[in-house]
């Protein structure tokens, strides 16, 4: 599938899904109002995984402000090494739920993941995070897409996350797939350290990493936005069997994020937003500041209210249908999405 094949899939697959949601929703919202939600009054434990950064600010946010205790919820996080350990573990059970890229979730239970799982998988998004602008980072000796021909490029793993953002970036930068090596890497952590390593000479990087690349002399040779527009970040996903048992927890926990991400767009409380970022992502204050600036700028980042932006997921979905092995059917989103506990969590907020 060529480019402009491409962006007509999106066109079509954005009016497709708004349509699915605009059904859900109403649904969702009779039920909602027919079967009303009894949170716990006792303390709730949940085990949360996720990529540490600038990615999981609501998160800690939530935690330091008292949200989760306001909840009567006690998150124990955890910081994954790379997307393969989140999917699995989740998958397994170890984790309750995920914060990750939304293409990873689609992967996964389409069987489409990076490696194969032990069980059936019945996964779901539950809620939005962010949208993102991936930037190409490059060494300071590459000026064009024609340099890093024939180079090692670093990836999370091979067939989920951003590896097919990346590729898309490559054509469009005149590449074709014959013209570059993927090395599996892992978390942005990772990566960047790779990158400093000299393992190889580009890589996607977000948030603060791509403010640490650059303070180290790295530069941007192209960025998703521009490339592809809009794309779907950052995401949470659970086991349908877990969310359907602990369903008051998990709006509970929907409701400590919602309202977290308020806080984090609030100028007048910038300064606990930072001090969450240098204690946990252990920041320096003014990158912190810069991060959460950028977070927040409009464009891109921080999504308010956790919603999903469905010309993202248009993106994802186009991608994953290019480039995804085995063909999978992406049509009905109810196989993958499902906003019951995100819209239960907004209708008791607006309550309150």
């Amino acid at each position: 599938m060529n480019n402009t094949k491409t962006r007509v899939f999106m066109i079509a697959t954005v009016a497709s899904l708004i349509k699915m949601l605009q059904k859900a929703v109403f649904f969702l919202a009779v039920l909602t109002v027919t079967q009303p939600c009894i949170f716990a009054s006792e303390t709730k434990e949940i085990n949360l995984v996720l990529f540490g950064g600038s990615m999981a600010t609501a998160i800690y946010v939530a935690e330091d402000t008292g949200l989760f205790a306001e909840e009567n919820l006690a998150v124990n996080v955890s910081d994954t090494p790379d997307s393969v350990h989140l999917m699995t573990e989740l998958v397994k059970g170890t984790y309750d739920i995920a914060q990750a890229s939304i293409d990873n979730f689609f992967a996964y239970q389409a069987g489409q993941g990076a490696v194969p799982l032990d069980r059936e998988p019945d996964l779901r998004i539950v809620m939005g995070g962010s949208t993102m602008k991936l930037d190409l980072v490059v060494s300071r000796d590459v000026n064009g897409y024609d340099d890093i021909k024939g180079e090692m490029l670093g990836v999370d793993a091979l067939t989920t996350g951003w590896a097919f953002v990346l590729k898309e970036m490559l054509m469009n930068g005149g590449l074709n797939e014959s013209d570059y090596h993927f090395i599996e890497t892992g978390s942005s952590a990772k990566r960047i350290d790779a990158l400093k390593a000299g393992e190889y000479r580009a890589t996607l990087l977000e948030g603060n990493y791509i403010n640490q690349a650059y303070d180290a002399g790295f530069k941007r040779l192209d960025d998703s936005l521009a490339s592809l527009g809009p794309y779907q970040g950052s995401s949470f996903g659970v086991s349908k069997a877990w969310a359907e048992s602990n369903r008051g927890t998990l709006i509970a926990l929907i409701r400590a994020y919602i309202t977290a991400t308020e806080i984090i767009y609030d100028k007048n409380r910038r300064d606990e937003v930072v001090g969450s970022l240098v204690k946990h992502a252990f920041m320096k204050p003014a990158n912190a500041r810069k991060t959460i600036e950028q977070l927040t700028s409009g464009s891109y980042g921080l999504t308010p209210k956790a919603a999903i932006d469905m010309r993202g997921v248009a993106t994802v979905l186009a991608l994953r249908n290019q480039y995804g092995r085995p063909q999978a059917d992406f049509s009905n989103l109810n196989d993958f999405v499902d906003l019951s506990y995100y819209e239960g969590a907004l209708r008791s907020l607006e309550a309150d």
